[in-house]
């Protein structure tokens, strides 16, 4: 027995106390596949001990990637007990000595781009790319993308592609843009009731707001398309669609109304927009400019008035209970501002000077809160 514990000690102590020795440099070849990996045999500078484990540290893959970068790998020794037993290091020099055939690229000389409804339009290499892109190959475009500022203009889009093997090839397209709806008009809704909405149900009021960018637009006619959806972020599959609205290049504002959907049965919503030169449903262009209104859908039939504030006569004079105070806004029917006014709380609302009819009363307290109540001047 002591015999057999004499020999094992010598054997974990001579194995530990050997010297650990790597090549100073050796150059590594990649195969055919373009990759190529590492041996405890092609770091040592001797040869292995059988009984030994070696690792090495980075054991990994090496590419094209690494060529011109020198690779510092670990080589490392441990006994059959996992004892450390010493290391060493290695400079590598990741080389590809195989002629490998040329990488091409065909691409479309030129290319008309047309922004759509929106004011950008993003490049992507199957837009110019001739017959089967290569298995493997990776595609860029530079610029990425044009926009209102290149209407008019020739673009030199540069596309390349690059293989597993790391070879490049590149050639250039003429890119013409020409402008969509987006460059020429830009349109934003503004609330029938000012601020949010709130509807018992039925229709939802609301003006559309037009402004010309350009003199000239480049299309015939214009058309507004609109959605309803819960979310602002404009998704087709979520949203519903509820109608288009024709408008004129000379005419600024616009009263439009909608009739809500059934889907729509109370909370939060939002009233989608779009521009397009035609009055046909589609799926809008992705590159568009969305207009978005929120608005609050109220399940029962309520009234229109706020539930924080409401008006009420005393004699001749008009008051707004439950303001503490602020400024309030006075609207006609139309949306138009007729009085802007700073009240203090239990302060008397002065509507002289302000024709008869039905008034939209804004009241935006110091607190920030706003409330919003309809009233019949007589």
């Amino acid at each position: 027995m002591k015999f057999f514990y004499s020999v094992l000690l010598c054997f974990v102590l001579c194995i530990g106390n050997a010297q650990v020795s790597c090549r100073t440099t050796i150059n590594l070849s990649l195969g055919e596949d373009g990759t190529a990996t590492l041996s405890p045999l092609d770091l040592s500078g001797s040869p292995l001990e059988p009984s030994a484990i070696y690792t090495i540290s980075p054991n990994r893959v090496y590419t094209c990637a690494d060529i011109g970068t020198p690779q510092i790998v670990t080589l490392t020794r441990w006994t059959m007990f996992g004892i450390f037993a010493g290391s060493c290091v290695t400079t590598v020099i990741v080389e590809d000595k195989i002629v490998r055939a040329p990488l091409t690229i065909s691409a479309f000389s030129s290319l008309n781009v047309n922004l759509g409804f929106g004011s950008t339009r993003t490049l992507t290499p199957a837009m110019f790319l001739v017959g089967s892109p290569c298995i493997g190959c990776t595609y860029t475009v530079s610029p990425s993308a044009v926009s209102c500022a290149d209407v008019g203009t020739v673009t030199n889009v540069l596309i390349t592609v690059r293989d597993q093997f790391c070879q490049e090839n590149s050639v250039f397209s003429a890119v013409n843009t020409t402008g969509g709806i987006g460059c020429s008009m830009r349109m934003s809704f503004v609330p029938f009731w000012i601020n949010r909405s709130y509807l018992p149900g039925g229709n939802l009021p609301f003006f559309i707001e037009l402004e010309q960018l350009t003199k000239k637009p480049n299309f015939k006619q214009v058309y507004a398309h609109f959605y309803i959806s819960k979310e602002k972020t404009f998704d087709i599959k979520n949203s519903i669609y509820v109608g288009n609205e024709k408008l004129n290049f000379n005419q600024k504002q616009k009263k439009s109304s909608i009739q809500l959907p059934q889907q729509v049965n109370g909370g939060y919503y939002y009233l989608i927009g779009v521009l397009t030169d035609s009055p046909k449903i589609g799926i809008p262009d992705p590159n568009s400019n969305f207009n978005t209104m929120e608005f609050l859908v109220k399940s029962s039939d309520q009234a229109l008035v706020s539930t924080a504030t409401s008006l009420s006569s005393r004699g001749q004079q008009i008051y707004i209970d439950g303001f503490e105070g602020g400024e309030v806004r006075i609207y006609n029917i139309n949306g138009s501002l007729l009085k802007s006014l700073q009240l203090n709380e239990g302060d008397p609302l002065n509507l002289e000077g302000i024709n008869k009819g039905i008034l939209i009363i804004q009241t935006i307290a110091k607190s920030g809160e706003v409330s919003t109540n309809k009233y019949l001047n007589p």
